[in-house]
């Protein structure tokens, strides 16, 4: 975890998850993003992007990961 701190460079990886054919690989992408809140500087961006990538899946376990991430981006 101590690797992405602070550098959006470094959170690439996930963008190129989110990407990927493989399902499982894609919700990982978006739920290590959850589990980076609080721990990266930029994570509200990185979260919009990932959500932004994620709007159009339409594999349940995919659009369930979104949502998990879209409720930690609301107040």
């Amino acid at each position: 975890m101590h690797l992405i701190k602070n550098s959006p460079k470094k959170n690439s990886f996930l963008y190129d998850w989110l990407n990927s054919e493989n399902v499982w690989l894609k919700r990982t992408a978006l739920v290590t993003t959850v589990k980076l809140k609080n721990k990266v500087k930029n994570w509200e961006e990185l979260a919009s992007k990932m959500l932004s990538l994620a709007e159009k899946e339409k594999e349940p376990l995919i659009k369930k990961a979104s949502r998990w991430l879209e409720k930690e981006t609301t107040p």
